[in-house]
């Protein structure tokens, strides 16, 4: 009974203090934190925008370099052009450019390197000595190749190889037939170099000229480079002829205009494209005795297209480009509009460049089965004045 009764007190102490204590302090509430602020999400990086590629193929170093050059020039408006406005169905365009230095050898070597590097279609920026070896190399290959004014014939052998210029002997077959009926020329005297360029011209112009009754009265071929004439020139003077062709390149034919009218050859003198030139104008513009000059011309350079890239080079690189280059610029958008409809497959790219019609800025354009262009031959005239189209030749 004691144990119990001292318990039960126990517990009514506690239960007293407990009612005397004082409550707790209540503790003061915690501050709110200002809520974190949110980071914003990392911003994901665009992914890499996917490339097509081209491969260039040109002479960008040694004799011939200028020429490949302006080419280099053309296609790079192009390309700033092409991608300005977005690339290639979203895609941007990249050209790789190789240089082949003036050598078959080397322009066989840079291709295979830039089929390897899985290019989708080539440009030829070089002439004919460097397109014979290097067309067959992307024919094997099964992959485009647009040869903007590389003129021998057998460059378009292989199927896949298309050509942006007539070739040289369907020059030489309008050139003919240009001097036979639009200038009365029964007797040409000819003089060109060794380059197999001219002298598919040659077949062609002698073909032609022969065909229609005319005859050729002297031949003479010559070295790359030369410059002097003069006794060519006094061995002409001495035939009947009535005109004369000479060789195109500009550093060749503007002694040759000069020299020959010296020796007072007043006949019309006509050659080919390399002379529808800034630089032959310039080089004969101050004749007191230009007389009459033609040459062969890749364009209209009446077309507004093609008025507007010449003007355009001008302001970009200080100087119009020659006639010959032209079709560079072209190329790309030629290909542009092949990828557009058919993507990058080698051969599905080969048959829509077969038959497709292709409208570029610089005027519209098809290809033949062969891979040729179905064209006029243009003829300009070279006068104090300027360069202008004189006439457009069917053959």
């Amino acid at each position: 009974i004691m144990v119990i009764v001292l318990v039960v007190a126990i517990a009514a102490g506690a239960y007293f203090m407990m009612q005397q204590a004082p409550p707790p302090a209540e503790k003061p509430p915690a501050e709110e934190k200002p809520p974190a602020e949110e980071k914003p999400p990392a911003e994901e990086k665009p992914p890499a925008p996917q490339v097509i590629k081209i491969g260039a193929i040109g002479s960008l170093t040694g004799v011939e370099a200028w020429i490949s050059i302006q080419s280099k020039n053309l296609m790079d408006i192009a390309l700033e052009e092409i991608n300005e406005k977005g690339g290639i169905a979203g895609k941007k365009l990249e050209v790789l450019y190789e240089d082949d230095r003036g050598e078959p050898t080397q322009a066989v070597a840079v291709s295979r390197k830039l089929l390897e590097q899985n290019v989708v279609a080539g440009v030829l920026i070089s002439g004919s000595e460097i397109g014979l070896p290097v067309a067959p190399v992307w024919g094997e290959a099964g992959v485009p190749l647009i040869v903007p004014w590389a003129g021998h014939p057998d460059i378009t052998e292989p199927e896949s190889v298309f050509r942006l210029c007539p070739t040289a002997h369907k020059i030489g077959l309008g050139l003919a037939k240009f001097a036979y009926e639009k200038l009365g020329a029964k007797k040409v005297a000819i003089v060109i170099t060794d380059d197999p360029y001219e002298k598919a011209i040659e077949d062609g112009f002698i073909q032609m000229l022969e065909e229609l009754g005319g005859e050729v009265v002297y031949e003479k071929i010559v070295q790359w480079g030369e410059k002097s004439f003069e006794p060519i020139l006094t061995e002409i003077k001495a035939l009947d002829a009535d005109a004369i062709f000479m060789p195109g390149d500009y550093t060749m034919s503007i002694p040759f205009t000069t020299q020959a009218r010296a020796l007072g050859l007043n006949q019309p003198l006509i050659t080919h494209v390399s002379s529808a030139s800034p630089e032959y104008y310039k080089g004969v513009k101050d004749l007191p005795n230009l007389g009459d000059v033609y040459a062969h011309s890749y364009f209209d350079l009446d077309h507004p297209g093609v008025k507007a890239l010449l003007a355009k080079y001008k302001e970009k690189y200080g100087e119009e480009p020659a006639n010959v280059v032209l079709n560079s610029y072209t190329a790309l958008y030629i290909l542009k509009q092949t990828i557009e409809k058919v993507g990058t497959d080698p051969a599905k790219m080969v048959q829509y460049l077969k038959t497709a019609e292709f409208d570029t800025p610089t005027g519209k354009l098809k290809f033949t089965p062969r891979g040729e262009l179905e064209l006029p031959i243009y003829v300009a005239k070279i006068t104090p004045e300027g360069i202008t189209i004189y006439a457009a030749i069917k053959v």
